[in-house]
């Protein structure tokens, strides 16, 4: 390939698209969407951020670390603006968080 030659076109087609996107439908499950909130607290996040907290080395960096653990879960912002979602093999139970609000 020469250095000044234009890229190439990936060679998909529409059909393969629809092929995975059946191969999926057919053998996934979903479960979700939960707010970002809901499932970074579910997963730990306040005792997560009590052991940051106390490893800060100093007020400012502590302040610092409560302030972006404080914007991953505000309402008003990304705690209900992302949401997150899973997929697993299909017939999959207990999928945790997810299992708690389902």
């Amino acid at each position: 390939m020469r250095p000044l030659s234009p890229p190439r076109r990936p060679r998909k087609r529409v059909a393969d698209s629809r092929s995975l996107l059946f191969l999926l439908c057919t053998t996934a499950s979903t479960h979700g969407p939960l707010p970002q909130s809901r499932f970074l607290t579910s997963l730990g996040l306040q005792p997560r951020l009590a052991g940051l907290l106390r490893g800060a080395a100093t007020d400012e960096r502590r302040k610092e670390i409560e302030s972006a653990a404080k914007r991953l879960v505000d309402q008003g912002g990304m705690g209900s603006q992302y949401k997150v979602m899973a997929v697993t093999p299909k017939g999959a139970k207990d999928v945790f968080p997810f299992d708690l609000v389902e």
